[in-house]
Parts: C-alpha cells; structure tokens; sequence
C-alpha cells in the first residue's frame, strides 16, 4: 500500500531529474556557444544552436548560422570546386623559366631579349612540339636557331646576348644589301632566324589559346592559327605544303596533346593534371607576350624592312 502512495511521488521526481538533466547539458552548450563566439571575435559570423532532424543527435549540434551556411540537404547538391595541387609540376613550367630569364637577364633594357637564353627556351620547345607530334612546327623551330648560333658563336662575347647589338654587329659586317638606302636581309642570316622564329612563336601563341581558351580540337587550331599569322608570308607553293602538312594533326586528340605537353601518360592525365597544364600553358602564354613584343620593337628600331 505504502508502495502505491509514493509511485506518483517517485515518477514526478524522476521526470524533474530528466528536465534537471536536459536544462543542465543545454546551459553546458550555451555556454560552448560563448566560448566560441569569444574565440571568433565579433566580427566573425555567427553559430547557433539548431534541433537537428530525427536521423541525427537527439539532442543539439553546432552549425553554422542559415545566414552563412547551406542546409544539409543543399549542402549535398553542391559542386565542389576542385583545388589545384600546388605540387602538381608539369613540364611546361620549365619552358615558362626559360623563356622568363630570356626577358630578366636583360631586365635593365625594356627593349633587349637575351639571345643565349632565347636559344636554350627555343631549344625546349623545338623538342616538346616534336614530342607532341607537330613535327612540322618543331623542324621550323630548330632551322631557324641555327642560322642564329651560327652568327652567335662567331659574334664577339660583348656583343652576342644583346638581340639588338647582334643584329648591329651583323649589319655592320656586311651580311645584308642596302641598295638604294633600303636595307633587305638576306637569306639565310640571323636576322631571318629571329624574323621566322618571332613569327612561329606568335602562331604557337594563337595556337594554343584557340585550344585552352576556345576550346578548339589540335588541327583546327593550328589552321586558325596558320592562316592568321603565317599564311600571310609564305608564297602560294608554301602555303600548301604547310597545309598538307598540317592534315596529319587531324586524328590527333587534345587531351592527347595537353597530357603530353604536361609530360603526363594520358591514363595518368587527371583533374589535377589537366588544371596544373592548364595553369602552365596560360603562364607560358602570358610571358610570350612581352617578349613578342620587345621582338617587334627591335625590328622596328633597327629598320630590318621585316616585321614578326
């Protein structure tokens, strides 16, 4: 009897207990809330307590505030955006050194290039276009460097990395006629080395952003690029070697050519890798410019009757 008495007692006190115990661990992560919000400063964005659906902690978790954070459910519909490994190194970073120290080591003159280092970067890229199956473009290349060494090591040393002074000191022996007053250089000379290897560059620069930025398949690119900026100079039998030529860059893929430009295997060629060549190439792009640039100015200057 006395056991009936006290069972409405006991149940009302242990349900005290239970609100006892639930205001108690609710004060406990308030008081987590201020401590946060302390840590974070004021001006930082604030976290609230939010009741969770029934699939999660019975009681409350941290989030952050709806005015700063998706819901749940939004927050699985959402596309990461994929972070480049900054370790991820490709090839192309190279080229872009090489041509980079082309410009610097003769930073103190806005209009000079280095030709010693010019050679070596063009050098690079002869052997990375013949490496990705542009054969054509790569045997242009490396005839072009030729007939400059070939004034290069015969240059006196004080002479030879200035573009501008070797381009002087070959005038000066007589490479070039100057009937009339007009100056026409001659074939082959160092003067046509830079002419036609300012020119390709300028087609590999309009080349390559047809495909990054354009979205362009490899052989439609370098007919773009083709018609822009050699076309132009060549004389009609050329023009069509150059064409044919350029027919066996049909089949070619241009996640095949972006994975062996970044020195990838294409089963290798992943997200990361394609974003890392993506960043090179544009890197590589963006120094061309100035140096392009500098080329023409020197052609300019020293009324070569040629222009890049």
């Amino acid at each position: 009897m006395m056991l009936v008495r006290l069972f409405p007692v006991l149940v009302m006190f242990l349900a005290f207990l239970g609100t006892e115990t639930t205001e108690a661990r609710l004060g406990s992560l308030h008081k987590r809330r201020r401590s946060i919000k302390d840590l974070l400063g004021s001006d930082q964005s604030s976290i609230t307590f939010s009741v969770t659906e029934a699939n999660h902690h019975p009681l409350l978790f941290l989030e952050d505030s709806p005015a700063h954070s998706l819901s749940h459910k939004n927050r699985r519909d959402v596309k990461r955006t994929p972070i480049i490994n900054a370790q991820v190194r490709t090839d192309v970073a190279d080229l872009v050194t090489d041509f980079q120290y082309a410009i610097q080591a003769m930073n103190q003159h806005e209009n000079d290039i280095h030709v010693g280092r010019l050679l070596l970067a063009c050098e690079r890229l002869e052997g990375t276009m013949r490496k990705i199956g542009f054969s054509q473009g790569a045997k242009d290349i490396g005839g072009n460097i030729r007939k400059i060494r070939n004034l290069y090591n015969r240059a006196p040393l004080s002479q030879r990395d200035s573009m501008p002074d070797l381009l002087r000191y070959e005038i000066a022996i007589g490479v070039h006629d100057e009937p009339n007053g007009t100056r026409r250089i001659k074939d082959p000379s160092a003067a046509v080395g830079f002419l036609w290897l300012g020119r390709t560059l300028k087609y590999q620069y309009d080349m390559f952003r047809l495909m990054l930025d354009e979205n362009e398949d490899p052989y439609q690119a370098a007919r773009r690029a083709y018609d822009q900026d050699l076309k132009p100079h060549h004389s009609w039998a050329v023009q069509k070697a150059c064409q044919a030529a350029m027919v066996t860059l049909k089949p070619m893929k241009k996640r095949a050519v972006l994975s062996s430009l970044g020195g990838f295997s294409e089963d290798a060629f992943g997200e990361q890798e394609n974003e890392a060549t993506y960043r090179d190439m544009h890197q590589m792009m963006d120094c061309w410019k100035p140096l392009l640039t500098r080329w023409k100015r020197v052609f300019s200057d020293l009324e070569l009757g040629e222009s890049i």
